[in-house]
């Protein structure tokens, strides 16, 4: 009998705890899913652009999940130092007034504070309200800009705002030691960034490391060493160095452009082993406001081969990337653009054009990738080329701007998102419209020994 009654209580109960066991895991599925589709939902975006005293602009692409937010709010998701006192902005990233004193700038004449505005239609518009107050919605694009009223920054371009929000994103991948990690190396990957951040025009002190250390500070203890190990090393390091106002003769006690006439053979005009190494070593030599031997710049242009570009290796197949490298050599040592090497180098370029607007590596490639479209733009812009429209009316800059993802970052080529960081950093300068070498020259004064 109890061995019946068991049986029976246990016909009776397994359904039901089956049952139960069932629902609560059926339950639990449908939290899981619900929780992942409410992580999943897209969220809304907004531009946040700031005009700082010297004319720079800082931007940054701000995401959140509700329908709408105040420009305040906006301002503050920015992760921009921001100091407030009630709904007024009294400083952004150290410029402005304490919170105690918010309109310091403003007791008389001139009366400078932080300006707010909107872009629409195409231009800014004063807001006529406190952040606090307006209402930001997906695709907003909020302005601040110190100085006095009517102050706003800078007519937005597809290529600025590009620029900017590659440089947001660019930032993120600074090491503690104040480097990039990438393609050549630590040294080579951190002056890509650094040539990217000076052909922007943004501030350089801003680009530390979350230990506080910046690029140069990196390149000064690491630099060295990579400019002894090739005369394109040698000669990109002196690129980047003075383009980020520094003086390479005297850069940390060093003097940089030692090192690229260290790969120098004056016997024969040569610098290094490849066409890199000449053009590099030319562009650094510029760069430093070196005169270059006339025998390494017409050594260099008689290297190209028959079908008129240059390949890395000296008289090996061609390819974009490098016959663009070498003509901005060429012209920036003072070869004309009409140079029949250089007439026919960009000849060359032009039949690397694809369909979807950019280059590709070479003629006869159907799809273009991020850096040889951007070393060509830059070729062009050395000799005073226009953009080039394809049949189908794409150009290279509407190739780069199609290559952008929403973070900032650029693909390698449309739809194939690889070596983001390369492609960013060779973007940006041909964004910005800036041929190599990015020249703002320092004062060099040598030492005069007494005897």
């Amino acid at each position: 009998k109890d061995k019946m009654e068991k049986q029976t209580l246990k016909t009776i109960f397994l359904p039901i705890m089956l049952g139960f066991m069932l629902m609560v895991g059926t339950f639990t599925l449908l939290g899981l899913l619900v929780k992942e589709t409410k992580a999943d939902l897209p969220s809304n975006y907004a531009d946040i652009v700031v005009r700082q005293q010297d004319g720079r602009i800082t931007m940054r692409r701000i995401t959140f999940t509700r329908q709408s937010i105040s420009g305040l709010e906006a301002l503050q998701k920015s992760g921009l130092n921001v100091v407030q006192s009630g709904g007024a902005v009294c400083s952004i990233d150290q410029l402005g007034c304490p919170i105690d004193n918010c309109f310091c700038a403003c007791k008389g004449e001139p009366c400078a504070f932080w300006n707010y505005a909107h872009w629409q239609n195409n231009h800014w518009e004063a807001a006529s309200g406190g952040a606090g107050e307006y209402t930001v919605t997906n695709g907003t694009i909020d302005g601040w800009a110190w100085g006095a009223w009517g102050t706003v920054p800078p007519s937005l371009t597809p290529e600025i705002t590009a620029t900017q929000l590659a440089l947001t994103w660019l930032h993120t991948q600074q090491r503690p030691d104040g480097s990039f990690v990438g393609f050549g190396g630590n040294v080579g990957s951190t002056l890509d960034t650094l040539l990217a951040v000076a052909a922007a025009n943004d501030n350089l002190a801003a680009w530390t490391s979350s230990s506080g250390n910046s690029m140069l500070d990196y390149l000064k203890t690491n630099g060295l060493s990579f400019a002894s190990k090739s005369a394109a090393g040698a000669g990109k390091l002196v690129l980047g160095v003075a383009a980020a106002r520094q003086e390479p003769h005297n850069f940390a006690g060093l003097d940089l452009v030692s090192s690229i006439q260290s790969h120098y053979s004056p016997t024969v005009g040569v610098y290094g082993t490849s066409n890199w190494d000449q053009a590099m070593s030319i562009l650094g030599l510029v760069a430093a406001r070196e005169k270059v031997p006339p025998v390494a710049i017409n050594l260099l242009s008689e290297r190209a081969v028959a079908d008129g570009g240059w390949g890395y290796v000296i008289g090996g197949e061609s390819d974009v990337d490098t016959t663009a490298l070498v003509i901005q050599a060429l012209i920036a040592a003072g070869q004309p653009t009409t140079l029949t090497a250089v007439v026919n180098g960009l000849a060359y370029i032009r039949r690397a054009q694809t369909a979807d607007g950019g280059f590709a590596t070479t003629p006869g490639e159907l799809l273009g990738n991020t850096n040889s479209t951007a070393l060509a733009l830059q070729a062009f812009l050395a000799a005073g080329s226009v953009n080039f429209i394809t049949a189908s009316g794409t150009t290279p800059l509407s190739f780069l701007l199609k290559n952008q993802q929403g973070d900032g970052r650029f693909g390698w080529q449309i739809g194939n998102v690889g070596a983001e960081l390369f492609a960013t950093q060779q973007a940006i300068p041909a964004l910005m419209g800036k041929p190599y070498p990015l020249v703002f020259h320092s004062t060099y004064l040598p030492i005069i020994q007494k005897n």
